[in-house]
């Protein structure tokens, strides 16, 4: 089974300008990633029927969504102080620091796509947990980045585990795989 394989280079330093305007310098990439996840949502209600009926994932609808999803990866990452960077607009990486990868499998289990709200239980409550720490953790780099101009190794690692859970977890949720989403994988 396919999954996301997402990386953020790790850069010690970073601005501290760029930090504390962040939310403002990310706006319009927020603005442009939620029209987007409106296309890919309509995506998945598709390839739902699709996958029902063929037992087979359109590429044209996948491909839609991973566009959006590694965009949409790199705008969180930029948001939540992983890089400086800002990102490119669109599908393309423009030297942010971020590896993505997502390979299309065809072949899709019926029942298992039958059955995903269910299956997704257990990664919504790790998202749940684990978000909790996530959004503590960018709290703290943001000060730490403000007052040292660097970002705490440890945290980042962290951020960057949730990120990954994070892109599988959308991806399995937008039947764009059968992989369920694992912390750490």
């Amino acid at each position: 089974m396919s999954t996301v394989q997402y990386s953020v280079a790790y850069v010690e330093r970073h601005s501290r300008i760029t930090t504390l305007f962040r939310g403002l310098l990310a706006l319009p990439h927020a603005i442009v990633s939620s029209i987007w996840s409106i296309g890919a949502s309509i995506c998945s209600l598709f390839q739902w029927w699709v996958i029902m009926f063929t037992g087979k994932r359109s590429e044209g609808l996948w491909s839609v969504q991973k566009n959006w999803l590694g965009y949409a990866a790199r705008v969180q990452s930029y948001s939540t102080y992983m890089f400086d960077k800002w990102p490119a607009f669109g599908a393309e990486s423009d030297g942010e620091p971020v590896t993505y990868s997502f390979d299309f499998e065809a072949k899709a289990s019926r029942l298992r796509t039958f059955f995903q709200p269910l299956i997704a239980i257990p990664a919504v409550l790790v998202m749940i947990f684990m978000g909790i720490g996530f959004v503590f953790c960018a709290f703290v780099c943001f000060w730490a980045i403000l007052f040292t101009g660097k970002q705490p190794r440890g945290l980042f690692d962290f951020m960057l585990k949730f990120h990954r859970f994070m892109v599988n977890f959308v991806a399995f949720n937008l039947y764009m795989t059968d992989a369920s989403p694992k912390w750490g994988a």
